[in-house]
């Protein structure tokens, strides 16, 4: 067998898709990339993928992020979109049908999403401007992530990371950040990520808690009325019961939380007036 000696030239295939930057320097080795590229269209000098596999293919060999489009069909095709995207990302159109709302969503080049981005409207240079921005973000996310930051900066990252809708790196903040030996903000955000799910009586969520209690016996860091809110919330039976919780953070706490303590007098009152109107009704 010969050995490969650069680029060949695919009989068939129009050559104007290697005109597009994103093609540049393509080396046909494979039925693989060929069949990736055979199922591209170019909209404007956007690239658009018509399958997803394939387009996970080209997105992981040139190391861009996927954009998955859900009725964008008017935005993929202005020209002003595509200039200002500038080749940046590979976009594949979703065929599901279900998604009414138009949006992207972008995944990293190993297949994580990195954030949802809907549009209503408006200039499409706009919209790629935040596409890009998002990204821009994520990467910086990443690479300070990745280069072990300090568990001063974690917090400010998780918060990062939930803006942008990371879940990935937001689940990895949060594993590092349970196993700092001090502080309770990740045991707060676990905590409630189990209630969330149904899992307050679990054994794991009663010894996340015991740790809260334990590490801000105070209420310094505010974690006791967010345990409070917390119990409220979840809170059944009759309405004396569930706004007890409250009731016992007023108690203990309510002195030194002179910003909270309207409020959650209010709280307290809005629900006993609640519960008071249905049983009449």
């Amino acid at each position: 067998m010969s050995q490969y000696d650069g680029p060949k030239i695919i009989v068939g295939i129009n050559r104007d898709i290697f005109h597009n930057p994103i093609f540049n320097e393509v080396e046909i080795l494979g039925k693989t990339l060929l069949t990736a590229i055979l199922c591209c269209k170019l909209i404007g000098s956007l690239p658009l993928i018509d399958d997803f596999r394939k387009a996970q293919e080209i997105a992981a060999l040139y190391e861009k992020p996927l954009a998955i489009a859900f009725n964008l069909d008017e935005a993929l095709s202005d020209k002003l979109f595509s200039n200002a995207m500038e080749n940046e990302f590979i976009f594949v159109k979703d065929k599901g049908g279900e998604q009414s709302i138009s949006m992207v969503i972008l995944l990293d080049k190993k297949g994580r999403e990195i954030t949802r981005v809907g549009y209503e409207g408006g200039p499409v240079e706009k919209f790629a401007a935040i596409l890009k921005n998002r990204f821009a973000n994520y990467q910086k996310l990443s690479f300070d992530f990745e280069k072990n930051c300090s568990d001063e900066y974690l917090e400010t990252l998780y918060q990062k990371a939930s803006e942008l809708g990371s879940t990935y790196y937001k689940e990895k903040i949060l594993e590092r950040g349970i196993a700092m030996p001090k502080g309770v903000f990740f045991q707060m955000e676990r905590y409630a990520g189990l209630v969330n799910k149904g899992e307050k009586e679990s054994a794991q969520a009663k010894e996340i808690r015991e740790i809260i209690l334990k590490r801000d016996p105070n209420n310094e860091k505010g974690s006791r009325l967010r345990l409070a809110l917390i119990d409220f919330q979840e809170g059944e039976g009759e309405a004396k019961k569930v706004v007890e919780p409250l009731e016992i953070y007023i108690r203990d706490f309510g002195k030194g939380d002179a910003d909270n303590l309207p409020k959650i007098h209010l709280l307290i009152s809005e629900y006993l007036s609640v519960r008071a109107n249905a049983s009449i009704g």
